[in-house]
């Protein structure tokens, strides 16, 4: 580790940027000023630039183990570090799945010796008897829950379970009733799948993930302390999308109308979190007959909403709760340093400038797929991004492959308080 002194930012501090110098000792903020004089390791002089959080993505697929032809923890955290993020929280239907003890460790082992940026793992609850052991293996954040897997009681003793020990359940909302008779799986198996689980809830650590439709926004906000995520894609892409993507467009939930997609804008004030469902298939598979479903999306996620941000939909000071400080808040972050830029806290950062607009192209990204549905979008893509301190982006030198393995789990004593 380093002392690092970061010069000349415009810090986003308490809501608002101000010229700030910036110390950093042992990867932690240990001291924000106007002006910061002394000797140091190293000086980065950002030049007047913006200084933000790093972004916790809270819903990412990694792949690796058997499926590491699409993606691996190397190339998937490349991708993260190059759009900005920091923090990834991995969903455990992978290949072996996390769904045991063992494959846990095993998991963790893979991504700790690859990692550039940290992770939580989260645990697969397809069946009952694992969660316990689970829990004592460090996860604290269940699912994503397939409904549409599930039977209804299965699925109410699973989460109970999960409460019972203080954990957190993440839903995929699409209710195997539903979807058993429309394939095409249409809005109403979404609001079908949130009223089977929030119909007797009152106050339970629940979470919903890539929420695809406007009612189903209002459902969940109608049950007060149940949080919801939404995605880019479903906030920037449609239906009407689908002739030009083809497979590349397929994701579940699918891409909803026009009207459900400016619905979800329409209601940001009332969203916790957006996150990427970065969910990698490689262009032979989404070329096939029958192409999987997800797309990628960690790299572009927060340099599409920063483009946003510049356009006037988005206030930034939004911005950064919906992808830094209520993911830190809802997943148990906060106590593990991902507060922002505080002192005490990680110096997870990112350098911008809102001049620096990109067009996004597939192939200069970083992800193994070597893809994206945004294909010829704008973003505002980092300059830098720190991870506790340390570089692990840098534009004009690209990733910083020497900080492979750098990442840490941080599934330990976390904090699983919903606020």
């Amino acid at each position: 580790m380093t002392d690092l002194l970061i010069k000349n930012a415009k810090g986003w501090i308490n809501g608002e940027l101000i010229d700030i110098d910036l110390r950093i000792e042992d990867g932690v903020i240990s001291e924000i000023r106007r002006e910061i004089r002394g000797n140091f390791e190293s000086i980065l002089d950002i030049k007047g630039k913006i200084l933000l959080p790093g972004a916790i993505d809270a819903h990412v697929h990694m792949r690796d183990g058997n499926e590491s032809h699409k993606e691996d923890w190397l190339t998937g955290t490349s991708a993260a570090a190059a759009g900005g993020v920091t923090t990834v929280i991995d969903q455990p239907n992978t290949d072996p799945p996390v769904t045991s003890r063992a494959n846990l460790s095993d998991r963790i082992e893979i991504a700790s010796r690859s990692s550039l940026v940290d992770f939580l793992i989260n645990g697969g609850v397809e069946r009952y008897d694992n969660i316990e052991e689970l829990y004592e293996g460090g996860v604290r954040i269940f699912g994503e829950i397939f409904l549409y897997k599930l039977e209804p009681p299965l699925l109410r003793q699973i989460l109970d379970k999960i409460w019972g020990l203080g954990g957190i359940a993440t839903i995929h909302a699409e209710s195997k009733h539903c979807v058993g008779k429309n394939p095409d799986r249409p809005p109403v198996c979404e609001i079908e799948g949130i009223k089977e689980v929030i119909s007797d809830i009152v106050a339970e650590k629940l979470h919903f993930c890539h929420i695809s439709t406007p009612e189903g926004v209002d459902l969940i906000r109608s049950k007060g302390s149940i949080t919801l995520e939404v995605t880019p894609h479903h906030l920037l892409l449609s239906r009407n999308d689908i002739d030009r993507l083809g497979g590349f467009g397929l994701m579940n939930p699918p891409l909803r109308s026009d009207r459900d997609r400016e619905g979800l804008w329409g209601r940001l004030d009332r969203i916790d979190i957006i996150a990427s469902d970065h969910a990698p298939h490689t262009r032979d598979e989404k070329l096939g007959d029958s192409p999987p479903p997800g797309v990628p999306g960690v790299e572009t996620m927060l340099p599409l909403m920063l483009y946003h941000v510049k356009m006037g939909r988005i206030g930034l000071n939004r911005l950064v709760e919906l992808v830094s400080e209520r993911p830190a808040d809802i997943f148990g972050l906060y106590e593990r340093g991902k507060r922002g830029i505080s002192i005490g806290a990680d110096a997870d950062l990112i350098v911008i400038d809102m001049r620096d607009e990109q067009v996004i192209r597939g192939d200069e990204l970083h992800s193994k797929c070597g893809w994206t549905p945004f294909e010829g979008m704008k973003g505002i893509f980092p300059q830098i991004t720190l991870v506790r301190g340390e570089v692990v982006y840098d534009r004009s030198s690209g990733v910083n492959l020497s900080k492979k393995g750098f990442g840490i789990f941080l599934g330990e004593r976390l904090s699983t308080d919903l606020v």
